[in-house]
């Protein structure tokens, strides 16, 4: 049975500050106008179709056109500014792949019941998979990186229903109906602290007194400034990239290791022999002789590795939980180019046990 969704995702990236944080793609000299200009994403199912637009909106103040609720927007003023934003992506689409016995739960509004929650699964995906690589396309071909990735629902995060919310999704069986809200479950959203429960990745005492005795004012080390770029990009969600960026740091970080230890180090008979070897194997063997981590800990080394090649090679995409991988790659980094932290920026506040006193 077919029914008709409409939804809108806003793309405001809230770790961009207030002055500076838009409320989508910023265009030059033109912004598209609604359905007039909208694009048709194509679909596996060719019954399937999916439309996706931005309203032309905003108004003219001192000036120049600023993104409002306003359709406002002066075309010659438009002709004439170079920066332009378009605000959220909205959409429309028609899907076929509904079962009568699915359709009676949503007419009946009926949460958390098997049929509303397999179809909202369904849709859910429908729309991830339509809407993502659009956005994916306006991040990486058209240098619009501050615009929030759309990931797929993950149940781990959030309910269902709370991801349906996110995406405004809404739906009808015909034109002219009223829209109903799309809500397979109630709104639960899933707070975790997944990095460092008891906070100690922050700063300490002890961190600031080791400052106080050892700072000097000198570059870090590539291998370390590549690994922080690639702990901000996983803590912000973008797992691929960290992961990447992670595998890079980490092979830097051995080669700096034995550049600085070559007398001391009886890895193999040659250097030029371990420096043919693959990353994995060379970690396997440098970690294994010195000691310095536990096997579990080099298992999930070469466990990110393969995951890294995997992505950059087979183009695959994290399906799970990959903070165990991470957290091994910084151990890592850390024991073969110096002492790193990766706290979270999204943790909430807590409290752990007052200290010991004896």
């Amino acid at each position: 049975m077919t029914v008709f969704f409409r939804f809108g995702l806003h793309l405001k990236n809230f770790d961009i500050d207030e002055m500076n944080r838009p409320e989508g793609p910023l265009f030059h000299r033109w912004l598209p106008d609604g359905l007039t200009d909208a694009l048709v994403i194509p679909t596996a199912d060719e019954r399937n179709q999916l439309t996706a637009w931005f309203r032309r909106r905003g108004h003219v103040q001192d000036s120049f056109i600023r993104y409002s609720d306003k359709s406002e927007v002066d075309a010659t003023v438009m002709r004439r500014q170079n920066r332009l934003d378009a605000g959220p992506l909205l959409g429309e689409a028609r899907y076929v792949n509904v079962s009568s016995e699915e359709l009676d739960a949503m007419r009946a509004d009926a949460k958390d019941t098997s049929p509303y929650i397999a179809v909202g699964k369904r849709v859910a995906a429908f729309v991830a998979e339509s809407v993502g690589p659009l956005i994916d396309r306006l991040r990486t071909h058209y240098g619009q990186y501050w615009l929030p990735e759309l990931h797929p629902w993950d149940a781990r995060s959030q309910s269902l229903g709370s991801y349906c919310s996110g995406l405004q999704i809404e739906w009808r069986e015909a034109d002219g109906e009223p829209w109903r809200k799309f809500r397979p479950t109630g709104n639960v959203t899933n707070i975790t602290v997944a990095v460092s429960s008891t906070g100690d990745q922050y700063l300490t005492e002890s961190d600031w007194r080791s400052l106080q005795q050892t700072f000097k004012p000198q570059a870090a080390s590539l291998a370390l400034s590549i690994f922080a770029r690639a702990h901000e990009l996983h803590d912000t969600g973008h797992v691929a990239e960290a992961l990447v960026q992670a595998v890079t740091a980490v092979e830097l970080a051995v080669n700096e290791y034995v550049a600085g230890r070559i007398g001391a180090l009886k890895i193999v008979a040659s250097l030029g022999q371990f420096e043919d070897l693959p990353l994995k194997t060379k970690v396997a063997i440098l970690l294994g002789s010195t000691n310095l981590l536990p096997l579990a800990t080099v298992e999930d080394i070469v466990a990110a590795i393969n995951l890294r090649n995997d992505i950059v090679h087979e183009g695959k995409r994290p399906q799970t939980s990959t903070y165990a991988l991470f957290g091994a790659l910084a151990k890592c980094v850390s024991a073969l180019a110096g002492p790193i932290k990766t706290p979270s920026l999204h943790e909430g506040h807590s409290l752990s046990d007052p200290p010991s006193t004896s």
